[in-house]
């Protein structure tokens, strides 16, 4: 299984600014915590599959959580996490509450599933602390190789 990220903002003034110099090592240390969800195993026959997980926000009461949305043929689950939209002055407090959320989102995701949720907290807290040490670096949008 690997996990993936989209953002989609749907409502005006309503949005966070997450770089790719933030997601791709996001993504990459939850996918090195090599997790399944049997539950997907099963209905695939493989561990070959995505699970993109659709970034928003919102000002709206709305579940924080919501699908799946499964795609047979292409092997992808796909869920949203929606963040209850804050303004922050700070890009790093601002990165720690949507990592914060974001991280509660999987969890609450392998929970319903049955699947160990143990390291996604771990990496959140990693990327807070690397976020905090190079802020400048993750503000910026990167160039895709």
């Amino acid at each position: 299984m690997k996990i993936n990220f989209i953002q989609v903002y749907a409502e005006i003034d309503t949005s966070y600014d997450i770089t790719n110099t933030v997601l791709i090592p996001l993504k990459k240390y939850l996918n090195g915590l090599n997790k399944s969800v049997v539950h997907y195993d099963k209905l695939f026959k493989t561990d070959d599959y995505r699970i993109v997980f659709y970034i928003s926000a919102t000002r709206e009461h709305k579940d924080f959580v919501k699908g799946p949305k499964t795609y047979s043929k292409q092997k992808k689950v796909e869920f949203f996490i929606f963040l209850p939209y804050k303004e922050f002055d700070i890009f790093t407090q601002q990165m720690n509450y949507i990592l914060d959320c974001i991280g509660q989102g999987i969890i609450f995701v392998f929970k319903k599933y049955k699947t160990d949720p143990t390291g996604v907290e771990e990496v959140m807290d990693k990327m807070k602390t690397l976020i905090t040490s190079d802020p400048e670096k993750y503000q910026k949008w990167t160039k895709r190789e």
